[in-house]
């Protein structure tokens, strides 16, 4: 019994931390930081979750590239406008 006590209180413990690894990575995602690399096996409980947010930060990343890039391109067109032709 006591066994048994010992190994839940040590998985809850390491579900735990990934948790709190898998919290840190969709904060760094969402304020402009590259996520932290997870090594899940795909056994783990938190795995789903886990392939979902290095996915989302793909995304997150790709739209924030073509923001730029169009941002760019935006202040080119401006730049280029003839100025006080009003």
């Amino acid at each position: 019994m006591a066994l048994l006590l010992v190994w839940s209180a040590r998985d809850d413990r390491h579900l735990k931390s990934e948790i709190n690894a898998l919290a840190d990575n969709i904060h760094r995602v969402r304020y402009d930081h590259h996520a932290h690399p997870l090594l899940v096996p795909p056994s783990s409980r938190v795995y789903p979750l886990a392939y979902q947010i290095q996915g989302l930060e793909g995304d997150v990343t790709h739209w924030r590239r073509k923001l730029t890039v169009r941002s760019e391109r935006f202040v080119q067109l401006v730049d280029h406008l003839r100025k006080g032709s009003c």
